[in-house]
């Protein structure tokens, strides 16, 4: 049997209250990990006691109990005492399956949510919550979990920014652009329909003043096939219009993609650099003269 901690919401709360959520979390994984109670001081049972919590004189609480008596109560109900279960009115069972089923309904949760939640996920909520009463629970966890993930895609999309400077003239909260330098910047995932989003807006850049292109992805936190494909198009095209391009800051998850595509020997008068200072100190000194971009070891 393996031993799990679930934290109370009065716990969670206290923690977080004075600052010691990051402890409450090692502590339970370290039990989970370990498999032991051994991070507990003795304490009169059935509770254990932690009495320094992170630094700080407190006390962490935590009582055991056994999981398991319940369904070794159903085996022997069914084995031995299935004769008699069968005389049980049919009623009684209804009315004991309504109790159940609105005891799971936890009708405070869902009014709570119907007030406050986001519109997208009231709309999963109430279609989930009418296949699962007219259908059934299969047909209403097949749609809710397409729905859901239509609808994280779609988040996703929308989180992902980008922004283009031309120059050093639109925006001061970048350092300086050398003339002929034209940065575009993505903030958020790049993958589905955020590519497509972030892409299509450089795509709607008609600007051609400028003859380095620098994509700053330094907060580009992962990019999967359909990002490097939409990215790869972007590339082409400006290097058929015959720019360079570098790329500028990758984070280790998007770096090891390009390097599995081997992206810069696939595109010559492609390079991708560490951050965005070399980056405009490379595109500065390819503006300045007939300096060739590095290629690709």
């Amino acid at each position: 049997m393996a031993l799990l901690v679930y934290p109370t919401e009065d716990c969670l709360s206290d923690a977080q209250t004075h600052g010691l959520t990051y402890e409450v979390e090692k502590v339970i994984q370290r039990v989970e990990d370990s498999q032991s109670l051994s991070v507990f001081d003795p304490f009169p049972p059935p509770y254990l006691v932690k009495k320094k919590l992170g630094g700080r004189q407190g006390r962490l609480i935590a009582s055991r109990q056994s999981v398991g008596d319940h369904a070794v109560v159903v085996l022997l109900a069914m084995l031995l005492f299935a004769p008699l279960v069968s005389h049980v009115p049919m009623a009684s069972l209804a009315a004991l399956l309504v109790l159940v089923a609105w005891n799971m309904s936890e009708v405070h949760n869902f009014l709570g949510i119907l007030r406050v939640g986001p519109k997208s996920d009231l709309f999963v909520l109430l279609i989930c919550f009418g296949l699962t009463v007219f259908v059934d629970m299969v047909a209403a966890i097949t749609v809710g979990t397409v729905l859901a993930a239509i609808l994280f895609m779609r988040r996703m999309s929308e989180l992902t920014e980008s922004h283009v400077q031309l120059d050093s003239s639109e925006d001061a909260g970048t350092a300086a652009l050398p003339k002929g330098v034209m940065v575009y910047e993505i903030n958020g995932p790049l993958f589905f329909g955020a590519a497509q989003k972030a892409m299509g807006a450089f795509n709607r850049t008609q600007s051609n003043d400028f003859r380095v292109l620098v994509l700053h992805l330094g907060r580009v936190p992962v990019i999967d096939v359909t990002g490097l494909v939409a990215l790869e198009n972007v590339i082409t095209s400006v290097l058929r219009r015959h720019r360079k391009v570098i790329i500028a800051g990758p984070l280790p998850r998007p770096q090891s993609v390009f390097e599995r595509a081997g992206l810069e020997a696939k595109h010559k008068g492609l390079t991708i650099v560490d951050d965005l200072d070399t980056a405009l100190a490379l595109a500065a000194k390819v503006v300045a003269g007939p300096v060739s971009l590095p290629l690709a070891p």
